[in-house]
């Protein structure tokens, strides 16, 4: 074989050996679960921390928690739409997303639920002499400003590759507990300061991270 021919056979192993001859071995990403659970558990325990020891509960918080069914479903179903587009979080900002794409109907579900439960509510309770406190629009950015930059700085650690996706069920997960902590620090249960005070903060932040996806979420 003459050295022309030996040195043609070896170029591609030279090439592939150039190539990759500084790279490292990668850790492979860990399950959806293990990946989102530790943002899960720190958003929890940050929210609680704050609306009890920053800006401070209800007064009659135990009250409506065991007592108040209308309450208790707010917050079922708020808690489980957080749940779910939080974990969900770690599926959908994967290309394939584990050939499991499914998993989105989970917070889908709790999200058309509780849109229907505050829509029944608007057409049949009494509307009238709404009352209003504003002080919700800064408390929102309290309770969520933490939470939400921990959340960006997991999914970009996890080289996301569908940001739209990413920055939709961030602005569910984090609008979820936001509400919840809304609904914890403030006494005011009228519907049009529920739908409409406490929700618009999170409108804005839906319309802002949707804006910024693709520099916040995009490897």
């Amino acid at each position: 074989m003459s050295n022309d021919s030996k040195k043609e056979n070896k170029g591609p192993e030279d090439l592939i050996s150039k190539l990759s001859g500084d790279l490292e071995p990668c850790e492979p990403l860990k399950h959806p679960l293990k990946r989102m659970a530790p943002w899960v558990i720190i958003a929890s325990l940050y929210v609680a921390l704050v609306a009890f020891f920053g800006i401070g509960v209800r007064p009659d918080i135990w009250d409506m928690l065991i007592h108040n069914h209308r309450f208790q479903l707010d917050i079922g179903l708020a808690t489980m739409i957080y749940l779910s587009s939080g974990f969900v979080l770690g599926w959908v900002n994967l290309p394939d997303m584990r050939q499991q794409p499914w998993v989105v109907a989970i917070p889908v579900v709790f999200l058309v639920l509780f849109i229907g439960n505050i829509l029944f509510r608007l057409f049949t309770e009494n509307l009238a002499n709404p009352n209003y406190d504003m002080i919700c629009f800064p408390h929102s950015v309290y309770l969520t400003v933490i939470p939400l930059g921990y959340l960006i700085f997991l999914i970009r650690k996890g080289c996301p590759a569908c940001h739209k996706k990413s920055a939709l069920f961030a602005t569910i997960a984090i609008s979820a507990i936001g509400w919840i902590g809304l609904r914890f620090t403030s006494p005011i249960d009228h519907m049009v300061h529920i739908f409409f005070v406490q929700f618009l903060p999170f409108i804005a932040l839906g319309i802002l991270l949707g804006i910024l996806s693709a520099k916040l979420f995009r490897w």
